[in-house]
């Protein structure tokens, strides 16, 4: 078993119910174009970054053809997402990955597991804060053996 530490913070968004955010820079391969959001991270989302059409725009330089595009199934039914290579950089850690968003509806902000994925995070619910770990060296057999 390994033992994490925290390497940095960040507050949920507090609304009715506070919910966790994550603060990702979005960068266009090709035209180097960047602006950072603040994306509610969502296990229940299979998918990659789905943002809103307004915000796919800008990034949509490196769109993948329609055959390409992924079909999820939610609680109004199966939704086609187009989506379109960046670059992701989420706690100074850049991510090649996706940026998807529903081809009939306007979309949303969600980070969906196929991120999630790729990064250790701890919810700490009672203080509010999504944090990013790292690793330690340390585990338990090492502490017994001291």
């Amino acid at each position: 078993m390994e033992f994490y530490r925290i390497a940095n913070c960040i507050d949920y968004e507090e609304n009715l119910v506070a919910k966790p955010v994550i603060e990702v820079t979005l960068i266009n391969p090709l035209t180097s174009y960047k602006a950072t959001y603040r994306i509610p991270i969502d296990t229940g989302f299979a998918g990659y970054i789905m943002v809103t059409h307004e915000i796919y725009q800008k990034f949509s330089s490196l769109e993948l053809p329609p055959t390409s595009f992924l079909t999820y199934t939610t609680v109004i039914g199966r939704v086609t997402l187009k989506r379109s290579r960046v670059i992701a950089k989420i706690f100074n850690r850049k991510i090649e990955t996706f940026i998807e968003t529903p081809i009939l509806w306007p979309g949303k902000l969600l980070l969906g597991r196929r991120i999630l994925n790729q990064i250790d995070l701890a919810m700490l619910g009672t203080k509010l804060k999504l944090c990013l770990l790292a690793e330690k060296e340390t585990n338990l057999t090492k502490l017994e053996e001291r």
